[in-house]
């Protein structure tokens, strides 16, 4: 990412893994935000979105594909987006993604599917093959 890029607001999305919710990040995503917002990037934002059949959508049907919960975490992010502009403000134009385990899965469909979409992910312990096989992952 160019410098600047990475001096401009961003919108960082949050994604948990396999039955965590956004709560799961605890105090991380107001501590992100203010370290964003008190170094060069002024105006950035942090959204941790829950995935379908957890936290705020526990009652929901998980999804049996990862490209229909990818669907489903962009669409709340439009959602979210739309709400910013509802009140009047535009929402950052640097948009990132911090994900844990599946939400690396999620976040790599997205990418696939919508490459225009996003500037930066980081993937944490994904679950992705070829990229982090279990025996890396897991200790007995």
């Amino acid at each position: 990412m160019s410098e600047a890029k990475r001096n401009r607001p961003s919108h960082w999305i949050l994604l948990r893994g396999l039955a965590r919710e956004a709560r799961h990040w605890n105090g991380f995503p107001k501590l992100f935000e203010e370290a964003l917002n008190n170094g060069a990037a002024r105006g950035s934002r942090v959204d941790a979105i829950d995935l379908p059949g957890a936290g705020r959508y526990s009652e929901m049907k998980a999804p049996l594909s990862i490209e229909e919960t990818a669907e489903f975490v962009r669409d709340k992010f439009l959602e979210i987006r739309a709400k910013i502009r509802e009140e009047g403000e535009e929402p950052p134009q640097n948009v990132c993604i911090l994900a844990v385990s599946l939400g690396g899965m999620i976040a790599c469909e997205w990418l696939s599917l919508w490459p225009g979409d996003l500037q930066a992910c980081v993937m944490i312990n994904t679950s992705l093959k070829g990229y982090s096989p279990a025996y890396r992952r897991l200790t007995p």
